[in-house]
């Protein structure tokens, strides 16, 4: 949770920066325009302002870590 708390700080910030404005529209629109390297891999954000940040998935087997998309 503490990744995802920094993240949205900074992608925020940045909106704000890039907005250069503190209207709600003008943020929400900067927003859209994020590409950003979060904690948790890349982060961007669609027409409809969902984020495509693909999370990284492990699965244990054996005890051992794989990748749980493949």
């Amino acid at each position: 949770m503490n990744a995802q708390a920094f993240d949205a700080t900074m992608i925020a910030i940045a909106a704000l920066e890039r907005a250069e404005s503190t209207d709600r529209t003008a943020v929400r629109d900067a927003r859209r325009k994020t590409d950003y390297e979060s904690t948790r891999g890349p982060l961007k954000f669609d027409a409809k302002g969902d984020p495509t940040l693909r999370t990284h998935m492990v699965r244990i087997e054996n005890v051992k870590e794989t990748n749980a998309r493949k």
